[in-house]
C-alpha cells in the first residue's frame, strides 16, 4: 500500500508504475480475501489502463485477467464467463488461435462454462484445445494435463462415461510414466480415476485404487493429514455404494476422528 500511495503521490495516478502497484495491492487484497476493495481497485485499474496503454497492451490484458481470476474465487460464475470471453476474443486477435496464452484462455473459458451448467459448450471447446496444447506444450505439461481433466469431468456430467474413463486414464498413465507411481500429481489422476470409476459403478475397480493411494499416503503424510483423510472418505463412501457397510463405518468413524483432531 505505502509504495502504491508513494507512486500516486510522485508520479500521478495515470503512469504505468502507479497502475502497476495498483494490481499488486489488489494482489494483496485478494490474499486476504477484500473481494470487493480489490474488485474496485481492478476495474479502475482496468479502466485507466485501456485508455492510457490500450486493451492489447501486456499490462491491460494482465489486469483484466487478474479480474477473472478474482470472479473465480469469488464464484461470481456469470462475470467469469464474460471476462474468459473477452480475454479469449483478444488473445485470438493479438496472438493467434495457438499461441500458448490462448490456449490457457481456452481452457480458462471451458471451466467457466462448466459451472454455470454449459457442459456441452465446454466440451467442444476443450476437445480441440486439448489437441492443440498436445502438439504445443506436450502432452505432459500441466495445462494439457488440466484440459485432460476438465474434457473428462464434463464428459462424465454429460453422460459420457466410457469416453470420461479413457481420458482419465490416459492421464493417470501420463502421470505415472513421467513422474512415477508416488507424485502428488499422478495420484491426484489415479483418484480422478477412481472417481469415474463409481459413476460407472465399477465400485471394485474403485476401491482397490482407492485402498493403494491410501497406502502411499499414509507412509508419505500420516494418518491425520488432509489428503490422507480425503481418500479415506471417498474410500468409505464407495464402500457404503458397494454395500459394504460395516467396512464403511468403520473408515468413516476414523475420518470423523482425524477431523475432529484438526478443528
Amino acid at each position: 500500500e505505502m509504495a502504491w500511495k508513494g507512486r500516486l503521490r510522485v508520479l500521478g495516478e495515470n503512469h504505468p508504475l502507479t497502475l502497476q502497484s495498483m494490481r499488486h495491492m489488489a494482489q494483496v487484497m485478494v490474499s486476504l480475501k477484500q473481494f470487493k476493495p480489490a474488485e474496485d481497485l481492478l476495474r479502475s485499474c482496468l479502466d485507466k489502463s485501456r485508455r492510457l496503454l490500450g486493451e492489447a497492451h501486456p499490462d491491460t490484458i494482465g489486469v483484466h485477467k487478474q479480474l477473472g481470476v478474482l470472479y473465480f474465487h469469488m464464484q461470481r460464475s456469470r462475470e467469469f464467463e464474460a471476462v474468459a470471453r473477452e480475454d479469449l476474443d483478444l488473445y485470438r486477435r493479438v496472438y493467434g488461435p495457438e499461441h500458448p496464452e490462448t490456449l490457457v484462455a481456452e481452457g480458462h473459458l471451458a471451466i467457466a462454462l462448466q459451472r454455470i451448467g454449459k457442459y456441452s459448450e465446454s466440451i467442444a471447446i476443450l476437445a480441440p484445445n486439448l489437441a492443440a496444447k498436445k502438439r504445443v506444450f506436450g502432452e505432459a505439461h500441466p495445462s494439457t494435463f488440466e484440459s485432460m481433466r476438465a474434457l473428462a469431468y464434463a464428459l462424465a456430467e454429460t453422460g459420457r462415461i466410457p469416453e470420461a474413463h479413457e481420458i482419465y486414464w490416459q492421464r493417470w498413465e501420463i502421470a505415472r510414466r513421467v513422474l512415477g507411481d508416488a507424485h502428488r500429481v499422478t495420484l491426484e489422476n489415479w483418484c480422478g480415476y477412481a472417481s469415474n470409476c463409481v459413476r460407472s459403478k465399477r465400485y471394485g475397480e474403485a476401491i482397490k485404487i482407492y485402498r493403494q493411494v491410501l497406502e502411499i499416503r499414509r507412509h508419505r503424510f500420516g494418518e491425520t493429514h488432509e489428503a490422507t483423510v480425503g481418500v479415506k472418505r471417498n474410500l468409505a463412501n464407495t464402500l457404503a455404494l458397494a454395500g459394504r457397510t460395516e467396512e464403511s463405518r468403520e473408515l468413516q468413524a476414523e475420518v470423523n476422528a482425524a477431523e475432529a483432531l484438526r478443528k
